[in-house]
């Protein structure tokens, strides 16, 4: 299985688990279970709890959440094959699921611009926006990466994105929200950390000169 396929279904499961509404404050920071299961015929399979979230009723609710996941269609060797995985999941709070839900959609939509990507231009871009109902608004370019194809690129990922609906209590309420785009090749660049980074990666093949004697 590709690794980046990989990358994509953990996002995909991670995207549906959460806490129950009524388990959680605000406050509440995500608590973290780990579970293995078999990846067959496009859908999560038989999955069983690894590492507890020591809350037995927790660790019911986390496997019924995985196997609901939609799952991206898998590229790479060997998709027609079962694959079993292992993975560590955050039981979000409702508003955290929604924050990662958010900048999941974001990341859907970002890309590598090819100029920029060709001729080896990499940096950081930051944005400010309004979020109302599943729909951005306002939004600010706060850092630029010097480039105007890589802030392009950040702007139209954000106005481009299927954001989720609103988290319950939120429905026609404004959220100030802010995203960071870290342009990378070849792990070049040193990225800052955070739940609202997404890191564009792009990749470039080296080639050597040989020379033959």
């Amino acid at each position: 299985m590709n690794p980046t396929w990989q990358a994509e279904m953990f996002a995909a499961v991670q995207c549906v688990v959460r806490l129950p509404a009524n388990a959680a404050s605000p406050a509440m920071p995500g608590i973290q279970g780990t579970v293995k299961f078999l990846f067959v015929n496009g859908a999560v399979k038989d999955p069983i709890i690894i590492k507890s979230t020591v809350n037995p009723q927790l660790d019911k609710l986390l496997l019924k959440q995985v196997v609901t996941a939609k799952i991206p269609k898998p590229f790479g060797l060997h998709t027609d094959q079962p694959h079993e995985f292992v993975m560590s999941f955050e039981m979000f709070t409702p508003y955290e699921s929604f924050e990662y839900n958010v900048y999941a959609a974001i990341d859907r939509k970002q890309e590598y611009p090819r100029d920029p990507l060709l001729q080896d231009i990499m940096g950081i871009t930051a944005l400010d926006f309004d979020y109302l109902d599943a729909k951005a608004s306002h939004i600010v370019m706060v850092k630029s990466s010097g480039t105007k194809q890589l802030d392009k690129a950040s702007l139209d990922a954000v106005s481009k994105a299927e954001l989720p609906a609103a988290p319950p209590g939120y429905a026609g309420k404004t959220l100030h929200m802010s995203v960071i785009f870290c342009y990378d090749i070849n792990y070049a660049e040193t990225c800052p950390t955070g739940e609202n980074v997404i890191d564009v990666d792009g990749t470039r093949i080296m080639r050597r000169r040989v020379t033959y004697y």
